[in-house]
């Protein structure tokens, strides 16, 4: 019916939304478009353990000085220490691995 794509662009959305919504509740990081690490830097001890796990989620950097895409976000949630974020953070994983996401 030609609706697939659409699917999977609100599947996209709701995604983000949701990880925008977790990390504003639960990772004390309520503006996606000017992030505020604190709660990360408490959890992780530093800013360079933040950057390795960061980097170790997502194969490249931390996006310094832009608004966080879901891949970033779900990178997040990941390295939260919250499990139920992390299992979020999984599930959007397995989405990626089975390159459900690059259908978007």
């Amino acid at each position: 019916a030609g609706k697939y794509d659409d699917a999977i662009g609100r599947l996209y959305r709701c995604l983000e939304m949701s990880a925008s919504i977790c990390l504003a509740r639960d990772c004390e990081l309520p503006d996606i478009s000017r992030p505020d690490l604190a709660f990360f830097m408490r959890t992780l001890g530093s800013h360079d353990e933040f950057a390795r796990k960061f980097q170790q989620k997502t194969n490249y950097a931390y996006p310094q000085g832009r608004k966080l895409g879901l891949e970033d976000q779900m990178a997040l949630l990941s390295i939260s220490g919250h499990r139920h974020l992390q299992e979020i953070g999984g599930i959007y994983q397995g989405m990626k691995k089975s390159n459900l996401m690059e259908k978007r």
